[in-house]
C-alpha cells in the first residue's frame, strides 16, 4: 500500500502535514483526538486477515450465518430512476404459493438456529423489491420464525407507501428495525412524496412514535447529483412531519447499477462542489447527527486508534463475509440481496458448503482501492461492478468518503482543513482536487 501526504491548514493559516499509512492505518506527524468520537484506543490484538474473494478464489457460507438477507422477490410499488435493483427484475420470477412454508420447513437444515438455538445473535433482513408487497408471504415469514427462534433480530427498508394502521402495529409488536426510504428534497426522483399525504403521513409518524424511543426507525437517503446535502434531507423531512428531527441514516453518494444511475452520478467538478458540500456539514458537525456518517467515522477513528491493518478490513456491504447469505424463497443462494437468480445465484442453501461467491472482487484486489487514501473509510464499492459501472461507483465512494476523511482529521486535528492528499510514491490519486474553500 502506498503512503500518503495529508496536507492540512489551520485556522491562522498554518500548514502542517500527516503521514498516513492506509496498510497499517498509522498517521503521523501530529497528535489525533479520537476522543471527540468517544473512541479509546483497544488492547493489542491480533488481526486475522479475511479472505479475499474475487472469481478464482470464491467465497463460501457458512451455517452459522449472522446476517441472513430473505429476497421476497425483487417486485415493487415504484419504479425509482436509481433503483439498485432495477436491471435485476428480469432475471426474477414471481414468488409461488408454497415457497414460504417450504422455506421455514428448511431452515433448520442448513442454519445452526444463533449463538443461543434460539435465534440468538442473528438478524434476519427481509427485502424486496417493496418488501410490503410481498405483505402475507413476510408476515407469515416473520412470525414463524420469531415463534421457533423468538431472539433474533428483524428488519426491513420500505418506501412507506404501503404502511397502514395494522402493518404498523404489526412491526412494532413482531420486533422490526424499520429503514423509510426517503430524499428528503431529492424524493422526486423517487415520485411522490408519501409525505404529501396526510394520512400515510400520519401512519409514518404512529411508526416513529412506537419504534422511535427503542431505535428501531430511521429514515435513508441517498444521494445523487440533483441533491446531496444530508442536513437538507434531515430538515425536509422533519419539517413535512411537523417533529423537531428525526432520525437519518445514508448509502451515500449513490452507487450507479444501470443507465439511469450513471446520469444521476457527478461528472467533473460536480464532485467538487458536492465534497466541499459535505465537508461543511462535517465542519460544522451537523452531518454527524446521520448514524451511517457517525458509525463510518467512528469505525475509522477506532481504526487509527488499534492500528487496523487493511488486511483485516472487508467489503463495505459485508457479503464477503462467510456469515452473511443472501438467499431467495426457493433456497437459492445469491451475490447479495440486489440480485435475482439465475444471474446471481451461487449456490442452494440445501448444499451450503457448496455454495461459491464467484461473482465478487475485494477492494484489495483493485488496483484502484489499493492505491486509494480513503479505502479504510470506503471499503471498496459494489464487489460484482465492473467496467464504467465501476469507475463511476468508485468515483462517487471516493467523493463520498474523502469528505468523511476530511471531517474526521478536521475534528481530531482541533481545526486542521484538508487541503491536498499526495501519494509518496507518485501513484496517481482518484480526486481530481480538494477545495475546501468552497464549503464556506
Amino acid at each position: 500500500m502506498p503512503l500518503f501526504d495529508l496536507h492540512l491548514e489551520t485556522p491562522d493559516s498554518a500548514t502542517f502535514t500527516l503521514a498516513y499509512d492506509t496498510g497499517t492505518s498509522e498517521i503521523a506527524g501530529a497528535a489525533l483526538d479520537y476522543a471527540v468520537f468517544g473512541v479509546t484506543p483497544s488492547p493489542p490484538r491480533a488481526w486475522p486477515a479475511v479472505a479475499a474473494v474475487s472469481p478464482d478464489c470464491p467465497g463460501r457460507k457458512t451455517a452459522a450465518a449472522r446476517v441472513i438477507k430473505i429476497s421476497l422477490g425483487l417486485a415493487c410499488n415504484r419504479a425509482c430512476g436509481y433503483c439498485s435493483q432495477g436491471s435485476e427484475r428480469a432475471h426474477t420470477g414471481a414468488t409461488r404459493p408454497g415457497d414460504a412454508p417450504a422455506f421455514i420447513a428448511g431452515l433448520a437444515d442448513w442454519w445452526d438456529g444463533g449463538e443461543d438455538g434460539r435465534g440468538g445473535g442473528t438478524r434476519f433482513e427481509f427485502w424486496g423489491g417493496e418488501p410490503l408487497v410481498y405483505w402475507k408471504t413476510l408476515k407469515y415469514l416473520a412470525e414463524a420464525i420469531r415463534e421457533r427462534w423468538p431472539n433474533a433480530a428483524f428488519s426491513i427498508i420500505t418506501n412507506g407507501d404501503l404502511l397502514d394502521g395494522e402493518k404498523v402495529g404489526w412491526l412494532d409488536r413482531v420486533g422490526f428495525a424499520v429503514g423509510l426510504s426517503h430524499d428528503g428534497p431529492g424524493q422526486h426522483l423517487r415520485g411522490p412524496d408519501p409525505l404529501d399525504d396526510p394520512e400515510r403521513r400520519a401512519v409514518i409518524r404512529d411508526l416513529i412514535e412506537r419504534l422511535g424511543p427503542e431505535g428501531r426507525v430511521s429514515f435513508n437517503c441517498v444521494l445523487t447529483a440533483r441533491h446531496y446535502s444530508l442536513v437538507a434531507a434531515e430538515r425536509w423531512i422533519a419539517d413535512k412531519l411537523g417533529l423537531a428531527t428525526v432520525p437519518m441514516a445514508t448509502e451515500g453518494l449513490m452507487l450507479p447499477y444501470d443507465a439511469t444511475g450513471m446520469l444521476l452520478s457527478p461528472k467533473g467538478a460536480e464532485h467538487d462542489v458536492i465534497y466541499a458540500s459535505l465537508l461543511g456539514e462535517l465542519i460544522e458537525g451537523s452531518a454527524y447527527g446521520n448514524v451511517s456518517v457517525w458509525k463510518a467515522t467512528r469505525a475509522f477513528a477506532q481504526g487509527l486508534a488499534d492500528g487496523r491493518p487493511v488486511t483485516a478490513l472487508g467489503q463495505r456491504c459485508g457479503m464477503d463475509r462467510p456469515a452473511h447469505i443472501a438467499v431467495d424463497l426457493q433456497g437459492r443462494a445469491l451475490t447479495c440481496q440486489n440480485t435475482a437468480a439465475p444471474k446471481h445465484q451461487i449456490g442452494e442453501v440445501a448444499a451450503i458448503g457448496d455454495i461459491r461467491l464467484a461473482r465478487a472482487h475485494h477492494h484489495s484486489l483493485r488496483p484502484a482501492c489499493r492505491a486509494c487514501p480513503v479505502v479504510q473509510l470506503c471499503q471498496g464499492a459494489c464487489m460484482f461492478f465492473e467496467g464504467a459501472l465501476w469507475e463511476q461507483a468508485c468515483d462517487n465512494s471516493f467523493t463520498y468518503y474523502t469528505a468523511l476523511l476530511a471531517g474526521a482529521l478536521y475534528h481530531m486535528t482541533g481545526g486542521g482543513v484538508l487541503k491536498a492528499i499526495e501519494s509518496r510514491d507518485g501513484t496517481p490519486i482518484r480526486q481530481r482536487s480538494i477545495e475546501p474553500e468552497k464549503a464556506a
